[in-house]
């Protein structure tokens, strides 16, 4: 397997640099996830390894959260540049897969997937790979869409045949739970967390239209139901959209 990819829904080498603006984060949203993590982090200064960090919006806030070191690992080479011309010199950033991990055995004590779990070609061999390399003691959390528990405020402005291909990208908590327990993890923590508050209906539709083909979710919409999505939301006006809410799940390592 070789360490750059296409990823199954999007193509990162071309969505790189309109990923790292339309996916960040602004401080008080940072802050929510800072805290949700921190409830659920077993280790008070974690070595973190970010799996499928993208252009390094979690990590660089994991050097804030007070991780005492973080490593950065991401197939993409468009996508690490990004990242490294804007992550502080204390992130270091290696090439890899989930799948292959190029970390040495118990060398983490958080592994953290945001928005990623559903880009895994093998999960299985994904998830022994989390299982060999985070410490005993240690967690992987799992930021993201998981269709039983989450919120997505872009999929209620969708055509319902796109919105319903749009979730069957991603697995659902039960799912994931099911498949860590088989490979030695033990639920540890979900939650919650509050994203894309405070948003209108005009801004939400800019958005759709910036990420039309740098979103795994949106990828599954045709061009026409991007359109109808952005019709929806623009006909807000003016007016705050519901909050997502995309779900924090914690496995623990077994010391």
């Amino acid at each position: 397997m070789t360490a750059e990819r296409r990823g199954p829904h999007v193509d990162y080498r071309a969505a790189a640099a309109r990923y790292a603006t339309g996916r960040a984060l602004p401080d008080d949203k940072l802050a929510r996830w800072g805290r949700a993590v921190a409830t659920a982090t077993p280790v008070a200064h974690p070595r973190v390894a970010d799996v499928g960090a993208g252009t390094g919006i979690f990590s660089r806030a994991w050097v804030g959260w007070g991780a005492a070191a973080v490593v950065a690992v991401e197939p993409v080479a468009a996508m690490r540049a990004e990242a490294v011309a804007r992550d502080p010199a204390d992130v270091r950033h290696v090439a890899g897969t989930a799948e292959e991990l190029p970390l040495r055995e118990a060398s983490v004590d958080v592994a953290w997937l945001s928005t990623v779990i559903h880009h895994v070609v093998d999960r299985s061999a994904a998830i022994a790979e989390l299982h060999r390399v985070v410490a005993p003691g240690g967690v992987v959390h799992l930021r993201g869409l998981c269709p039983d528990r989450s919120r997505v405020t872009t999929l209620a402005y969708a055509p319902p045949a796109a919105a319903e291909r749009a979730v069957a990208r991603f697995p659902t908590a039960a799912e994931l739970t099911e498949q860590f327990g088989a490979a030695g993890f033990r639920p540890a923590g979900a939650a919650e967390v509050e994203e894309f508050d405070g948003v209108t209906g005009v801004e939400a539709a800019a958005w759709v239209e910036r990420m039309r083909d740098a979103d795994s979710m949106l990828g599954a919409f045709t061009p026409d139901e991007v359109e109808a999505t952005k019709r929806a939301m623009a006909a807000e006006g003016d007016t705050q959209l519901p909050p997502s809410r995309l779900t924090l799940l914690t496995f623990g390592r077994a010391g």
